[in-house]
């Protein structure tokens, strides 16, 4: 018989985070790394606001907001392992047990080094208001300064010919 792959294409929820063993095992995990998370926010609020005007500007950001902009993220970094490992060669075909598995003091440092948590902090600069151009422009400057202190990203360079 051949291998065939097949793509699929499928919408999962974050509802399945409001499992009672899922909810236990989030709300655990957070509590447990909270002062890394707080360390993490503190640092990257430090980056943002070392210039006057980006103080007035970026320090109305909230770590409750940003707290929660995280979760998402971090359910959506949870919820992509989970799924590839679900549809994997490996045999494990049950999605409840491949996020409980995913959901490991470990993964979540991981979150709160990478994306997800540099994501959090975007989307709520995005949240903040603007006053024109200008302001929008500084606040995709800043996001591309953040993506390349935090993740070693490239800053893309444009040329004008």
């Amino acid at each position: 018989m051949s291998e065939t792959t097949v793509r699929i294409n499928q919408l999962v929820s974050t509802n399945i985070f409001e499992v009672p063993e899922i909810k236990m095992r989030v709300d655990f995990l957070f509590y447990e790394m909270k002062d890394e998370i707080r360390e993490r926010f503190n640092e990257i609020l430090a980056f943002v606001t070392k210039r006057e005007y980006d103080k007035k500007k970026y320090g109305e950001i909230s770590y409750e907001e940003v707290l929660e902009y995280f979760k998402v993220y971090f359910y959506k970094f949870t919820l992509n392992t989970a799924v590839s490992i679900t549809f994997s060669k490996e045999g494990k075909y049950n999605m409840l047990e491949n996020v409980l598995e995913e959901l490991s003091k470990e993964k979540l440092k991981e979150a709160i080094l990478g994306k997800p948590m540099i994501h959090a902090f975007e989307k709520a600069i995005t949240k903040l208001p603007i006053d024109g151009g200008l302001d929008a422009c500084l606040q995709g400057g800043m996001k591309l300064l953040i993506e390349h202190e935090f993740l070693g990203e490239a800053i893309p360079y444009a040329s004008i010919e």
